[in-house]
């Protein structure tokens, strides 16, 4: 009698044991097969253009870095004192806007800029 007891004992262990390794190996197999099988190539996360932005009066030639995401926001940035000159970002109904109070040109940001600092 102990014997039936303990070998039901052991045989319920040994299936739950074999259940747990079972739907071990299946939620990692689903989780192999659901991966992105995209190229890194083909999915860069940011792009960044360098554009020549103007001249300061010291003929300084100043360029504009334009980064986006792969989201489409985008923000633009000049080497003449890291100013944001950009930022375009979605709106609540899906069209890109510039959100960033700033000048057209380098010579305003020479000229009219306020300084914080």
């Amino acid at each position: 009698m102990i014997c039936k007891k303990n070998c039901y004992i052991v045989i319920m262990l040994s299936i739950f044991d074999l259940m747990k390794n079972f739907s071990f190996f299946l939620v990692l197999l689903l989780n192999i097969s659901c991966q992105n099988t995209y190229k890194k190539e083909y999915m860069p996360l940011l792009t960044i253009k360098k554009e020549i932005f103007g001249k300061t009066k010291e003929n300084t030639t100043i360029h504009k870095f334009v980064m986006t995401n792969m989201n489409g926001m985008e923000v633009s940035v000049i080497n003449f004192g890291g100013i944001i000159t950009s930022l375009k970002s979605r709106d609540s109904k899906g069209n890109y806007e510039d959100i960033v109070l700033g000048f057209n040109n380098l010579s305003q940001y020479e000229d009219e800029s306020p300084y914080f600092g």
